[in-house]
């Protein structure tokens, strides 16, 4: 039997690529076109441009040093606060903030949602284009559903499925297909 131990360490290429091919905007994705969302690195309700580049230029790194939640989140943290965008907040710790605009973003809790969504995001892209690289070979793709206690019912039901590669399906639940989808 061959070992796999080689790719154990090697890093996800497709994902730190399409993580660096994103623009940064801090428009509303609520008003971005499709295409446009492909194109750009957002978070919801966060405008400052130098924040939401700092968070992606993390995302990139994390990406390519296999770096887990829990250490991002603590340098993520640390991050915000250097660059006065992390603030106490009298009843529940801190809160991300704008200083210059007193704009509150949101709690720190909110970091694993934002990290989890887009290492996903960016992993499945790097596996989207692998799959459509060897469509010839296999061109029959299955929705697998992780299936356990944390999968919806919606995606469980999914579990199984078999489409051709260009089948519509695919353009609504090419995972993730919503937030904490894995």
């Amino acid at each position: 039997m061959p070992s796999i131990k080689f790719a154990l360490g090697l890093k996800p290429a497709k994902a730190i690529e399409w993580l660096q091919a994103k623009g940064v905007t801090a428009e509303s994705y609520r008003n971005l076109t499709a295409s446009e969302i492909a194109k750009v690195y957002t978070i919801a309700r966060i405008t400052d441009l130098d924040m939401l580049n700092d968070i992606k230029q993390s995302m990139i790194k994390a990406a390519d040093n296999g770096q887990a939640f829990a250490d991002w989140r603590k340098d993520i943290l640390q991050h915000l606060q250097n660059k006065g965008w992390l603030h106490p907040n009298g009843h529940d710790g801190k809160v991300i903030i704008d200083p210059t605009s007193g704009e509150v973003f949101g709690a720190p809790r909110r970091l694993e949602n934002i990290y989890r969504t887009n290492m996903q995001t960016a992993y499945s892209a790097g596996q989207y284009q692998g799959y459509m690289a060897n469509i010839d070979s296999r061109p029959y793709w299955m929705y697998d559903a992780v299936g356990d206690h944390r999968t919806r019912p919606a995606h469980a039901a999914m579990d199984g499925l078999v489409y051709r590669y260009d089948d519509p399906f695919w353009a609504t639940f090419y995972p993730p297909n919503g937030y904490r989808c894995r």
